[in-house]
Order: C-alpha cells, then sequence, then structure tokens
C-alpha cells in the first residue's frame, strides 16, 4: 500500500463485490428486498462473506464491469500500478491526498429495477432494498471521497442518479451513461492534468469487438463477456439499446484462461463450509472445486453468438465453435447468461448440439452436460429468458422482435414448445414475466394464465415481475405497475408462479418435517404480518400456495 494513497482507485457496492457463494441467481432475489426484511441476517452475512477480497483489502475477484475499466486504463497508456481495485469496506486504506479518481461501478442505485420495485412490495418490510441501502451507505462513506480527488460513477444503475439532486447528494462528479471502455479513459486523464469533468457523459461504444480490452484480472462468477446487445428492440429492456457486437474468440479465450488460473489459486475451506446452489446445499470439497472452474457467458442471448441472420436464425456453426473452446480449456460448468426461445424452435436442432457439445466424456459425470443447476439427480445448464406474457397483443405491441421469426399470433405456441425443447435438452430455465405491462387488461392476463396452465410440470423456474418504467428504454414515460394496483387477474399470476417454484421444488423435503416446518412457518408469517397489510386476499392465497397449507 502506498503512503498518501492510489491516484486512481476503482470500488463499488458490497452488494455488487459479494459472489454469494458463486451463485449468480440468489443476488437477484436476497438483495433485491427491504433491508429490514431479515433482520441483521444480511449484516451478518456480508460481514463474514469476505471470499473475494485479498487480505490486504484489495479485490481478488470483481465486478465485470471493473476489470473493462481496469483493462481500459492501462490500454489507455495510464501506468498500471496507479490503478487499484478495492472492496468498499477497506476503501480507506487506497485512499488518500494523492488520490486523484475514485471510480466507482454499481448495478443498482436507488433501488429502481423490476426486481427491487417487485420484491419490496411482495416481501414489504419497507420499500427501500437491500441494493439501494448498500449502494447509499457507500457513497456517504467520507472514504468515497478523499480531498483532490473527483468521483466517477458509472455502470447499469448510472441513469438513476443522473439527476442533479443525486449527484449533489451522493458527491458525483460525474455520471457516464452507457459503455466506458473509451470516455472513462478520456474522464481519468482529464482530470489527472487539472480539468473539470462533466456532470453526465454518454458512453462512447466500440464498434469494432476486437477492440474492447481484455481484463487483467479475475472477475465475479468467473464472468467472460461473449456479446453485447440483441437488437430485438423490447421497449422494456435496457441491453437492447446497446450496439449488437460479437466478442472475438481470441478474447473469449485469454479471458476464460485468466479467470480459471486465478480462481483456481484459492485455499480451500474447511470442510464443514456449504456451497449453495439454486437447488440446495452441498458441502465445500470436488462441489467446490468444480465451481472454481465455472465460467459464466455474459450475453444477452447465447443463440445470438455471431448470427448474421436478419430473422435471428443461431450460427450453429458459431455456438459450437465457443461451447467446444470452453470444453477444451476445461471448464467444468458453463452458465450463459441468457437464451431467447424463439430461436429454440426456430433451430431445435442447434440447442441438441449445443447439450452434446458440452457434455462431459468421461469420469463420474459421463454423459451429463456441464451445468450448474443440480435437479431430481441430473445436471442442467441454468439460464435466463424472457417469457414476459402469453398475450399475442401485448408482444405485438411492445415486444415484437422477441418472436421473430415467428408472428406474435405464435407466441404462446412457441413458448410453450420452447421450454419442451430445452428441458428434453437438460437446460433448465429462469423465466421472467412482465406483469402489468401499460394497458395490459384482464383479456391479457387471462391469456397469460392460459400459458401458464399449459406449462404445468415443465422444469423451470418464474420470476414474475410488476412492470417498471426504466430510465434507459423506450417506455420510460410509461407508469409503472404497482401490486397494489394490479387486477385480481394479474394478481393470480404471481400465485400460479409462485405455486408452481413451490411444488417444482418440494421433492428436496417432501415427506419429511421440514415439509411441515415449512406451512408452520407461512402459517405464522400470515398471521403475524401478512393479513394486517393491504390487501388481504392476495397474501393468503399466496400463502396458502407457496406453503401447502390450507389452514394459513
Amino acid at each position: 500500500m502506498r503512503t498518501g494513497g492510489y491516484p486512481i482507485v476503482l470500488t463499488a457496492p458490497d452488494t455488487d463485490f459479494t459472489d454469494f457463494f458463486n451463485n449468480p441467481i440468489w443476488p437477484f432475489f436476497f438483495f433485491s428486498v427491504s433491508k429490514h426484511a431479515f433482520g441483521g441476517l444480511f449484516h451478518m452475512f456480508m460481514k463474514n462473506r469476505m471470499q473475494e477480497v485479498l487480505p490486504d483489502g484489495q479485490a481478488r475477484l470483481a465486478p465485470y464491469g471493473l476489470r473493462k475499466m481496469e483493462a481500459a486504463l492501462v490500454e489507455s497508456g495510464i501506468a498500471e500500478e496507479d490503478i487499484v481495485t478495492v472492496h468498499p469496506r477497506f476503501l480507506k486504506r487506497f485512499v488518500g491526498p494523492n488520490t486523484k479518481v475514485v471510480g466507482v461501478s454499481a448495478m443498482n442505485t436507488n433501488g429502481v429495477t423490476y426486481c427491487d420495485q417487485t420484491f419490496t412490495a411482495i416481501i414489504g418490510f419497507g420499500s427501500d432494498s437491500y441494493n439501494s441501502y448498500r449502494f447509499r451507505s457507500l457513497m456517504l462513506d467520507k472514504s468515497v471521497h478523499p480531498p483532490s480527488a473527483k468521483v466517477i460513477l458509472g455502470g447499469a444503475g448510472a441513469w438513476q442518479v443522473r439527476n442533479e439532486y443525486c449527484r449533489d447528494r451522493f458527491g458525483i462528479d460525474t455520471v457516464v451513461l452507457g459503455e466506458g471502455e473509451v470516455v472513462f479513459p478520456r474522464l481519468v486523464r482529464d482530470v489527472l492534468e487539472g480539468k473539470q469533468p462533466p456532470p453526465v457523459v454518454t458512453g462512447e461504444p466500440l464498434a469494432d469487438a476486437g477492440r474492447i480490452p481484455c481484463i487483467r484480472r479475475a472477475s465475479i462468477y468467473g464472468n467472460v463477456e461473449i456479446s453485447r446487445g440483441c437488437g430485438r428492440a423490447c421497449q422494456f429492456c435496457s441491453p437492447t439499446k446497446r450496439l449488437r457486437r460479437d466478442i472475438p474468440l481470441s478474447t473469449i479465450e485469454r479471458e476464460v484462461k485468466l479467470n480459471m488460473r486465478q480462481r483456481r489459486h484459492v485455499p480451500a475451506p474447511d470442510d464443514d463450509v456449504r456451497v449453495f446452489t439454486p437447488m440446495g446445499s452441498h458441502h465445500k470439497g470436488e462441489l467446490a472445486r468444480q465451481q472454481e472452474r465455472m465460467i459464466f457467458l455474459s450475453t444477452e442471448d447465447i443463440m445470438l453468438y455471431r448470427c448474421k441472420d436478419p430473422k435471428f436464425m443461431p450460427n450453429t456453426e458459431a455456438i459450437l465453435e465457443l461451447l467446444g473452446l470452453l470444453v477444451r480449456l476445461g471448464v467444468h460448468t458453463i452458465q450463459p447468461a441468457h437464451i431467447a426461445l424463439a430461436p429454440v424452435v426456430a433451430s431445435p436442432g442447434t440447442l441438441a448440439k449445443m447439450s452434446e457439445a458440452i457434455r462431459f466424456a468421461d469420469g463420474p459425470l459421463e454423459g451429463e452436460v456441464r451445468g450448474y443447476v443440480n435437479y431430481k439427480k441430473h445436471k442442467y445448464v441454468g439460464v435466463e429468458t424472457g417469457l414476459e406474457t402469453g398475450s399475442p397483443r401485448i408482444i405485438g405491441k411492445y415486444m415484437r422482435g422477441k418472436c421473430i421469426p415467428f408472428v406474435p399470433e405464435e407466441w404462446p405456441d412457441v413458448a410453450v414448445q420452447a421450454f419442451g425443447i430445452l428441458n428434453d435438452n437438460y437446460w433448465f430455465p429462469f423465466a421472467s414475466l412482465m406483469v402489468g405491462m401499460p394497458d395490459e387488461t384482464d383479456d391479457d392476463a387471462l391469456k397469460t394464465l392460459e400459458m401458464l396452465d399449459r406449462l404445468k410440470g415443465a422444469r423451470l423456474f418464474y420470476a414474475p415481475m410488476c412492470f417498471t418504467a426504466l430510465g434507459d428504454t423506450t417506455l420510460r414515460k410509461s407508469r409503472s405497475a404497482d401490486l397494489k394496483g394490479l387486477s385480481d387477474l394479474q394478481k393470480d399470476i404471481f400465485v400460479k408462479c409462485w405455486r408452481h417454484n413451490a411444488h417444482a421444488f418440494m421433492y428436496q423435503i417432501e415427506g419429511t418435517p421440514g415439509q411441515l416446518l415449512l406451512a408452520y412457518q407461512g402459517a405464522l408469517l400470515y398471521n403475524l404480518y401478512y393479513r394486517w397489510r393491504g390487501d388481504k386476499k392476495f397474501y393468503e392465497k399466496l400463502f396458502k400456495n407457496v406453503t401447502m397449507f390450507p389452514g394459513t
């Protein structure tokens, strides 16, 4: 550590730094609820969860966006020894009078996201999500504001704090909206030369994907970007507004090797430490070593990798080349971020070949896919997908590109077929639904409920969300949906989805005292808190279905 601090210090809220036991699914749920929802358990968890930090406080693993900014700074000619990326808890060790720039990356600043707005409303105990609470705690910490330093903030949540009030409240000198590989090094150089940076800057995308810098240190979840943007133009979506590009295999290979090498150099924790997966917990040991060889593929749709077809037909050869590279490099667990449903149905053979390409050829897992989800004695590739609605009218009005090469009227059939194909090839989708879209009617909601009936028995996890007008989307001026303002049919979508989720995973405790305990806890929670909240009818129905306890 330098006396007087480092010239350039990069950090992020601790919620962005926490890998949640190497699980990319849980943070979307647990950090999106109210900071009071679980009492002091969040604080205890965050206080003791320091796997991502080196002994001196520097980041062993860091959010992928920060790693990209590190690389962009170095490639712009700034000395690497002048840059440090640190966990927010240890900022004061690295900032000082010599610090000129504090760069902050934030996925979620004020809690204005689908997850935060939905889960704080449903779970209750306040509307201030844990994400927004931890961001606020970071930005109001004096360590973020050393003397003579400028604070530059970017990331997916930057749009939420671009107004003058938020900039002043949090002491932000410059907000970067969009991609930062070009503008962030330019801003840093200006500050180092004594120039005053502008309050808001719009990022400049690198049209040539080969010029996007390769990360130089390991990222949380073994995150490796394979593409940006998607081009389907859903009006409620932020990433679709990004210029669509595919990352070259040479860059992907370098980042995979780097993550595999640096994540492997971790002392094995005690045997009694447990690793939490989407379907339960397992003792640390071989599973942990496998997860340290996990690569999270950052993409809006893995089926679009190097796709040149105007109707989004998959480039099978390119996708198989990508997956073959991962297998050759020794990746044990492959976790794509997203997959679209339409190309799965348009080219089912592509998905079948993808699954075959990532199967283990030998060993105890011979024949299993290199997936992350353990479900009923099988491994599945976990992946998020946008189901959104069962209404062709809503699809046609707000997300027509989602169903290409099909037409909106075919969407319910396409969605049902897609989940069947995914399950048959051992892919386990986490399906988002958007409830309360602008001018959504009960007829639209009924069509969604009918589609959910058709999907009964499918192996998937639903994530129903209240529509939120995000400030960087086409629908930013629309009115957000509010749980209290939803119709009974719209609320039934939430009930039916969570009933499916509960039933799908009840097999782990069915017939055990745990099942009775779940019902008892559900009844206790309902009678102590939820029956006294507004909309008693909704919560009564929700608890009865989720806990399977008729007497709730």
